[in-house]
């Protein structure tokens, strides 16, 4: 059996975004790994070079590098089984989603982005991270808030009759191609799904569930 392709490192997320497009030639989300860059550079204010910093839910690794170059200890991890990212900026262990695969006491300091929310069995993590800090180290992660929850529910619907007049133009001729009446009113209950309900983004059952959920006094009673 021959070996899967090594994946490739990537360049800094600030000339990534510029070009539209990873160094893989995929799709990117520009937007997206700007944000991860501006957290990172937050993030930086914490922890002092030669720290032990655990990254956790480490995707494709872009903040475990940032750190890094600070001139911290880093390790990251991420969920088995996860897909995998075209491009990969620094090395992501697997971990099985329970136990954190490193010894008591280990980290300065555990850092996590926009995972939290995505977790089913909060507690049993959150106590998992204070196993592996050390006595003196601390935690730092960083959520989604109302405000933001907000304001992708109410771009929501903008966005998608955008998108449904743009599938209309490019599918106008496509439509024959439904076998038959059954399945294109499937299609058509599928997209009315979609335009009345906002998905939630984490575990939360609903979106705006998830208004409540990320308030600061809420997020606060968790730790």
């Amino acid at each position: 059996m021959s070996e899967a392709p090594p994946q490739r490192m990537a360049p800094s997320v600030p000339q990534a975004a510029r070009e539209g497009a990873n160094d893989a030639g995929e799709p990117f989300n520009a937007n997206l790994e700007l944000l991860r860059h501006a957290e990172a550079e937050l993030l930086l204010a914490h922890p002092t070079p030669g720290m032990k910093v655990l990254d956790f839910g480490g995707g494709n690794g872009y903040q475990a590098k940032r750190i890094a170059e600070h001139g911290c200890d880093v390790a990251s991890i991420d969920i088995s089984g996860r897909a995998r990212p075209a491009v990969q900026y620094f090395p992501v262990r697997d971990y099985d989603g329970v136990t954190i695969p490193f010894g008591d006491a280990t980290f300065d300091v555990v850092f996590s982005s926009s995972v939290l929310e995505h977790l089913r069995d909060l507690p049993t993590t959150l106590r998992e991270v204070r196993r592996v800090l050390k006595p003196q180290g601390f935690a730092v992660h960083i959520m989604p808030s109302p405000v933001w929850r907000f304001w992708t529910i109410a771009t929501h619907y903008p966005y998608f009759v955008k998108r449904m007049f743009q599938s209309r133009r490019a599918g106008a001729g496509a439509a024959s191609a439904l076998p038959d009446r059954r399945s294109r009113l499937r299609r058509f209950a599928s997209l009315i799904k979609g335009a009345l309900i906002e998905p939630p983004h984490g575990e939360f059952p609903s979106a705006f569930a998830e208004l409540y959920h990320y308030r600061r006094d809420v997020w606060c009673r968790v730790f």
